[in-house]
């Protein structure tokens, strides 16, 4: 797994989190991951609904290697704020993912949980990024690339475009308005 990776987990202590990428081969964006060390397990979070095609995914790279890949069977929920649990925080928005019974707390709308990510500067998976995406697009490269512990899948793209100082459009970006704005509200100027 560190080897398909963007991140250094070879060091990761228990209970540790961090951000990382899997690639594709030309460096396309695959997927946006929260690697977190349990132990003898490492479990990768990623956007809901893609576990069981991460879990297909790395499966086609277990070659030789005497190691199990499954998508969590328990419920999982994301509670926004501090709880027991998983920290999972973006810049300046305390998160936390929850494995097992459903957290005591009120339901909060997805509307709610966008307009939050859209201000943290979150990208989403079919929303701002996609398969044809890079890794520059995102924002996150500084969390999620260890440009020290060698090769991974798709790294001559990032180390290209770092070591060139080169840039990419990012689709995540702030627009002053003068009245609140909701996910999915029509803007017009002028």
């Amino acid at each position: 797994l560190n080897d398909l990776i963007s991140q250094e987990i070879g060091s990761m202590k228990d209970g540790e989190v961090r951000r990382s990428f899997l690639l594709g081969p030309q460096g396309k964006l695959g997927y946006i991951l929260w690697v977190v060390q349990d132990g003898d397990r490492v479990g990768l979070i990623t956007d809901s609904g893609r576990g069981e095609e991460l879990a297909a995914t790395l499966g086609r790279y277990r070659i030789r290697v005497d190691v199990e890949i499954a998508p969590e069977s328990e419920p999982v929920w994301l509670v926004m704020g501090e709880w027991d649990g998983i920290d999972v925080s973006w810049d300046g928005v305390p998160r936390t993912l929850v494995v097992g019974d459903r957290p005591d707390l009120p339901d909060g709308s997805s509307g709610e949980h966008e307009d939050v990510r859209i201000r943290a500067g979150e990208p989403r998976w079919g929303a701002e990024v996609g398969e044809d995406s890079i890794v520059h697009e995102t924002n996150l490269v500084p969390l999620s690339v260890d440009f020290t512990k060698g090769c991974f899948l798709g790294q001559e793209l990032v180390a290209r475009m770092d070591s060139r100082g080169g840039t990419a459009p990012q689709s995540v970006r702030w627009i002053d308005l003068e009245n609140d704005a909701t996910a999915g509200s029509d803007l017009f100027v002028d």
